[in-house]
C-alpha cells in the first residue's frame, strides 16, 4: 500500500489489492515507477529511487543539495515497514550528521 505517497487528486490509485506488484516479475520495476510518475508526489529521478528499493539489495540515494534525498529516503523506509512484515536491518548512511539529522526527523514525521 503506497496511499501515503498519493497526489490528493489520485487518491486510491496507490493502493489496493489490484495495485500490488508481484516483486519477481521482470518488467515491476518499470511498471512500479510509470505509476508512481502518473500518481505520486515524486518527480521522476525520485519515483527511480523509490522504485528501486523494492528490486536490489541495496539502493544509494545521492544528489545535490534540494533535491529530495532526506524526503526519498524516509519515504522508502516508511514503505518498506508498512509493506514487509519480514525483513532484516536498515542501514542509513550519511556524509554528515545534519543530513542524518533532517531524515531522521521527516522519519519521525512520517511514523507518528
Amino acid at each position: 500500500n503506497l496511499s501515503f505517497l498519493e497526489k490528493k487528486d489520485c487518491v486510491g490509485k496507490l493502493s489496493g489489492k489490484d495495485d500490488i506488484i508481484s516483486l519477481t516479475s521482470h518488467s515491476a520495476h518499470h511498471t512500479l515507477r510509470k505509476k508512481l510518475e502518473k500518481y505520486s508526489i515524486l518527480d521522476e529521478s525520485q519515483c527511480e529511487a523509490f522504485a528501486s528499493i523494492f528490486f536490489e539489495d541495496s539502493c544509494l540515494i545521492q544528489g545535490p543539495p534540494g533535491t529530495g534525498k532526506s524526503f526519498v529516503g524516509a519515504q522508502c523506509v516508511v514503505a518498506l515497514l508498512e509493506n514487509f512484515q519480514e525483513m532484516g536491518p536498515i542501514v542509513v548512511v550519511s556524509y554528515t550528521n545534519h543530513a542524518l539529522d533532517q531524515f531522521l526527523l521527516l522519519l519521525y514525521n512520517l511514523l507518528t
